[in-house]
């Protein structure tokens, strides 16, 4: 699993490196997903199924970059520290890169509460990314932006998109 198919992926990378226009927000918020964020384009949305486990990739791509959001749906509330790592080990399959940093954190909720997260970033050949992945009961979350090199670390835009993602649940 991870939160952008390879196809989405090949997409971006063999798309021209325009320079991306001011981030514009459209706020985003599907009800069957348990989360809101805003995005800098309306994202496309891509839906699978597989022996009980839902998920849905929302991904968005602004100039040189890609914005994205994958929401998952497990069977049963398993454990957060596994269901984060199997995002994770996921997403950097996909791309073929490595992770350049990971950080255990906390997501905090908007009546304080606190959700187990983890926050990191990503490189490969062709791209920089980072992102954050979170568990809330038997859902998942992976949220990141995804660059084209040689692009890489994070700037207003990127700061904006992330603090701009909340969990409903």
């Amino acid at each position: 699993m991870s939160g952008i198919s390879r196809r989405h992926l090949l997409a971006i990378l063999g798309g021209a490196v325009i320079p991306a226009p001011a981030f514009a927000g459209h706020a985003f918020a599907p009800a069957e997903h348990f989360f809101s964020v805003e995005f800098p384009t309306p994202p496309e949305e891509k839906s699978s199924g597989l022996l009980g486990l839902s998920s849905t990739t929302y991904l968005a791509k602004d100039g040189n970059k890609a914005f994205a959001v994958f929401h998952a749906a497990w069977p049963i509330q398993g454990k957060p520290a596994l269901m984060m790592q199997s995002m994770l080990d996921g997403l950097v399959e996909r791309i073929s890169g490595e992770f350049l940093s990971i950080d255990k954190t906390e997501f905090k909720l908007a009546n304080g509460a606190t959700l187990p997260a983890k926050r990191f970033t990503y490189g490969s050949e062709k791209v920089w990314g980072g992102g954050l992945t979170t568990v809330s009961g038997p859902h998942s979350f992976l949220v990141q932006v995804m660059k084209r090199k040689p692009l890489e670390g994070w700037d207003a835009a990127d700061r904006k998109f992330m603090a701009s993602f909340k969990v409903l649940i």
